[in-house]
């Protein structure tokens, strides 16, 4: 779980620095990191 968490981290950081996202791509970005910081908040408890 940890290293997916960590890949998914990782693709967020790549999408982020990218210029030009079509609506769906900015869409699927916002979902992963929404998934993200719930992974993160579960990961603390």
């Amino acid at each position: 779980m940890a290293v997916a968490i960590g890949d998914v981290i990782e693709a967020v950081e790549r999408l982020e620095g990218t210029p030009a996202l079509s609506v769906d791509q900015e869409i699927q970005l916002n979902i992963l990191k929404a998934l993200v910081v719930i992974a993160r908040r579960l990961n603390m408890k």
